[in-house]
């Protein structure tokens, strides 16, 4: 966002985040998605997602990944 209000010329406000509110934020993130992972991983049942799926997952994410990083370089 800021970079954005740079580019139009704003000013951007003084706010800054933390590494503190960074980190609770990360922990939050990977305890909610722990169902997720239970899912790909620690299944051993019929309930288990398919590997094809978690595959193809996982490089559509990290093709966007790239991307992204490469256009807002």
């Amino acid at each position: 966002m800021e970079f954005f209000l740079g580019c139009l010329g704003i000013s951007a406000s003084g706010f800054t985040v933390t590494s503190k509110a960074v980190d609770a934020e990360q922990s939050f993130a990977v305890v909610n998605s722990l169902p997720l992972y239970e899912a790909i991983a620690l299944r051993n049942d019929s309930g288990k997602m398919p590997i094809k799926t978690t595959i193809t997952a996982t490089l559509l994410a990290g093709a966007v990944y790239a991307a992204s990083s490469f256009i807002f370089m």
